[in-house]
């Protein structure tokens, strides 16, 4: 995974619980949103929503999950 910024512009923001995939590039001044995906080998140069998944080069979402189910969710593991 690479995190970086373009020629002195601002660095990435990530949100809590993300989860970046192996040989990912996150560019520029983005922001990730809380318990976002970023698959293996995207090329993220837009933000990404809370809760979306992105592919692809470059990222687009895939699929975006409903925060409600998410937490509910992770109250059951609890």
């Amino acid at each position: 995974m690479t995190l970086g910024n373009k020629a002195g512009g601002a660095a990435p923001v990530l949100g809590d619980a993300v989860e970046i995939g192996a040989s990912a590039l996150v560019i520029g001044a983005v922001e990730i949103g809380s318990q976002a995906v970023v698959g293996a080998g995207a090329v993220v140069t837009k933000s990404v929503r809370s809760c979306a998944t992105v592919v692809g080069n470059p990222a687009r979402e895939l699929r975006r999950e409903d925060t409600r189910r998410i937490s509910e969710q992770s109250d059951k593991r609890e």
